[in-house]
């Protein structure tokens, strides 16, 4: 699909939340890596800034909300490893 809708076999187009959930993630990232900003103006190097949010933004922040929040082995419950409990977010989100 293309867009907030894709076809099916029969070419009838729905709604699809594909993009919108990718924006989501993508302002959470975003946000993730302007955290760290904050809590080291001035106190690092802007080129050793740039690669941490290089592996923040492509690596550690996919992966570990795969892990958690995309039923990853950490997301809990009755099918998966970790306990039945599983991740628990005290963030707040």
């Amino acid at each position: 699909g293309t867009g907030f809708t894709e076809a099916d076999r029969n070419g009838n187009f729905t709604t699809s939340t594909d993009m919108l959930n990718w924006f989501f993630q993508w302002a959470f990232c975003s946000a993730a890596a302007t955290i760290v900003s904050g809590g080291v103006a001035e106190r690092v190097q802007f080129p050793g800034y740039l690669c941490f949010t290089i592996v923040m933004t492509s690596w550690i922040y996919p992966v570990v909300v795969h892990w958690t929040w995309g039923y990853g082995w950490l997301a809990g419950g009755a099918d998966y490893s970790i306990t039945d409990t599983g991740f628990m977010d005290f963030a707040g989100s």
